[in-house]
């Protein structure tokens, strides 16, 4: 029960355009570890996709960065970490 309610916390949470996105991205990163506590991982690509889908229209800008770096293995937060994205 507690697996399918995060699973859909991850899959439901949006970030308005108000919000400070690197919480948002860490409140992202933080459901998928406690997935992967219960042995359910995220593939990265599957990771960048349900990010792209939860954030704002205005960061579509950074959509090709984000698929490139799940491509490579990333740290979900790697947005806030190289200033790509200001911290609101």
């Amino acid at each position: 029960m507690v697996l399918v309610k995060l699973s859909q916390q991850l899959q439901s949470t949006r970030c308005g355009g108000d919000d400070n996105v690197c919480e948002h991205i860490d409140k992202l990163a933080n459901l998928c570890e406690q997935l992967a506590a219960m042995r359910k991982t995220i593939p990265d690509s599957d990771y960048a996709s349900i990010l792209m889908r939860s954030l704002p229209m205005m960061y579509a800008s950074l959509f090709g960065s984000i698929a490139v770096s799940a491509e490579m293995g990333w740290d979900g937060c790697f947005l806030c970490y190289h200033g790509q994205v200001s911290h609101g």
